[in-house]
């Protein structure tokens, strides 16, 4: 009996380990497309339960998800987050922004991590929307980076970012959650439009 009773907390323990590493966060605004998909704002498949499970390799550009599989962290089980549509007719909806605006962006955490930084980059002038997300498609250099020099986040997570200038009409921020303990970072995609001149 005694050895039963361990066994059943062995394997509660694995569940429960299991559950908080498979949890994380996401980012709610400026609104996440894995957001959207939790609200139930457009249908998306299973994201919709595990809005803060983007979790991928870290030390982007150079590692992490491959072009084409960025917003999705290289899960295949989220890969209508990739889709440049959500359907034939529909694209993304976007939030409308205006450049060298401030926005705050902010996340709700599930799962709390020690971080280096929270990073965000936007797509280049000239990016092709109807292409999947690649490195090329985006800025080399992150807009804004939040350093956290190591320390463990709290329950959400809060920056005033000031947005680019110079960008016109639809882009896509990346926004990066770098682990300081682990290598490994969350990956969320926005959707947002620039007024054009």
């Amino acid at each position: 009996m005694r050895r039963l009773l361990v066994s059943v907390f062995a394997l509660v323990t694995m569940v429960s380990a299991t559950t908080v590493v498979s949890a994380h966060g996401f980012q709610t605004a400026l609104p996440s497309r894995a957001y959207l998909c939790q609200r139930g704002a457009i249908p998306c498949g299973d994201i919709k339960y595990e809005p803060q499970s983007l979790v991928g390799p870290n030390q982007f550009p150079q590692a992490g998800p491959v072009d084409g599989e960025i917003c999705s962290a290289g899960l295949p089980q989220f890969g209508e987050l990739n889709k440049t549509r959500i359907s034939k007719s529909q694209p993304w909806p976007t939030a409308n922004v205006l450049p060298g605006s401030t926005h705050n962006f902010r996340w709700t955490i599930t799962a709390r991590h020690h971080t280096t930084t929270f990073r965000y980059y936007m797509t280049r002038e000239g990016w092709q929307p109807d292409a999947w997300l690649s490195r090329a498609q985006l800025d080399p250099v992150p807009f804004a980076v939040v350093d956290y020099h190591g320390q463990l986040v709290g329950a959400s997570v809060s920056h005033d970012v000031t947005l680019p200038v110079g960008k016109q009409g639809r882009h896509m921020i990346l926004a990066v959650w770098d682990y300081a303990n682990e290598p490994q970072a969350v990956y969320n995609c926005s959707d947002v439009f620039f007024p054009r001149d």
